[in-house]
């Protein structure tokens, strides 16, 4: 039998042995997000049309789009997490990371991956990289 094990299974263990009994043995969750979860999806979503090659406002219009459907819902929202506030962060962002300054072509987004931990010992590490490129 292979266990498989992701990058936030290592943190949590590293932080709460109890936590991940919870969410990854009985696999409780959770009962909502939350809205530092939900801003940062948000971004990715912008990030994701960015690396595609796709126009800034392209980029904010994903980011909106997510936006619109999740975090409206939050009553405990901070300004730190306004719609104006996100759009701005990657406006800026943007601006300092044009497209062609990359030495690479974006091929894959959120591309999800698995490999061999311990060579004698049926470990796997998995996940989802940001960007893949060649």
């Amino acid at each position: 039998m292979t266990i498989l094990i992701d990058n936030s299974t290592m943190e949590k263990v590293a932080s709460c042995h109890t936590a991940v009994a919870m969410e990854r043995v009985l696999h409780l969750k959770p009962k909502a997000s939350n809205f530092y979860i939900e801003a940062g999806t948000a971004m990715h979503k912008a990030w994701e049309q960015f690396f595609l090659g796709e126009d800034v406002e392209v980029c904010i219009q994903a980011l909106r789009s997510y936006y619109s459907e999740k975090l409206p819902f939050f009553e405990d929202l901070k300004p730190s997490h306004s719609l104006e506030n996100l759009e701005s962060l990657f406006r800026i962002w943007a601006s300092k990371h044009p497209n062609r300054e990359f030495a690479w072509t974006p091929q894959y987004v959120e591309k999800g991956f698995q490999v061999k931990l311990f060579p004698d010992l049926d470990v796997e590490l998995i996940g989802k990289m940001d960007t893949f490129g060649a």
